[in-house]
């Protein structure tokens, strides 16, 4: 949990989600994003065809952000739009610079998301009930449409996987946010395995971003365990034993030691 001076406000995993770029810069964060749109999805949860909050960012919208005065999310808006850029690469989609005036690869909806692929298959029988045949979500977009959307546009799957798995439940003034998980929690809407995960949000990427993405099943146990394991975690580990076989070698040699001096005494 070391900030990189370098990469301020750049991203970085936080457990299962990833905290993405939110620098000015229009590619690699959120510069093609106005003043509003950062207001409204503080105070909402929801910036209009662009992005909806799910995991610990959903809960910080619920218990922080949307109790705020409009004057201070105004203020928090304008200091992120000043926060110098880091450039790398379109983690969710905002696209080429030619698509910077949309911000979105993936402007419309597929031709044909009836084809036989597995991902298909299970899109159809899992989430077309309430994101739409066609992906286009519903009128309000109380439930997203998955085209123009930053969590579904870009190779970075990680956030698309952990909402799968984990599901959004959260209150608004608007009125509750709900999307079952399809993870092993009790509440359910049904168990998809890793390899179901991973063949529906390839078939996404292909959808809006690159034909030739095979995210794993590898992937989707990584998230469902929790997200990668830190590194930290193994250093600690590796010193533990380290010191454990250390206290080890002293107390032998102290044992050692002591008998060494009550065999010159008894002599």
């Amino acid at each position: 949990m070391q900030e990189e001076g370098l990469r301020h406000m750049a991203g970085a995993q936080v457990g299962p989600w990833y905290a993405p770029n939110i620098t000015s810069d229009p590619v690699a964060g959120i510069g093609s994003w106005s003043k509003d749109e950062i207001v409204a999805y503080l105070a909402t949860g929801r910036a209009e065809g662009k992005a909806q909050a799910g995991g610990s960012m959903a809960e910080a919208v619920s218990h922080s952000f949307a109790k705020l005065a409009p004057a201070d999310l105004g203020a928090i808006a304008t200091y992120i739009k000043e926060v110098p850029p880091v450039g790398g690469p379109a983690r969710f989609g905002q696209g080429a610079p030619e698509n910077l005036s949309a911000g979105f690869r993936g402007l419309d909806a597929p031709a044909d998301p009836t084809s036989t692929t597995a991902g298909a298959q299970i899109y159809l029988a899992n989430c077309a009930s309430c994101h739409g045949y066609n992906d286009q979500g519903t009128r309000d977009q109380y439930y997203p449409s998955l085209f123009n959307n930053s969590v579904t546009a870009g190779k970075a799957t990680g956030n698309m996987i952990a909402a799968v798995l984990n599901g959004v439940d959260r209150k608004t003034e608007a009125g509750h946010v709900f999307m079952p998980p399809f993870g092993t929690q009790p509440n359910a809407y049904t168990t998809l395995s890793d390899d179901e995960i991973a063949a529906l949000a390839t078939y996404v990427v292909a959808q809006y971003d690159d034909a030739g993405h095979r995210v794993t099943a590898a992937e989707v146990a990584t998230i469902r365990a929790g997200g990668p394991r830190s590194r930290i975690v193994g250093v600690v580990r590796g010193l533990m034993a380290a010191g454990t076989v250390l206290a080890v070698i002293v107390a032998v040699a102290l044992a050692m030691l002591q008998r060494r001096r009550d065999a010159m005494r008894a002599a």
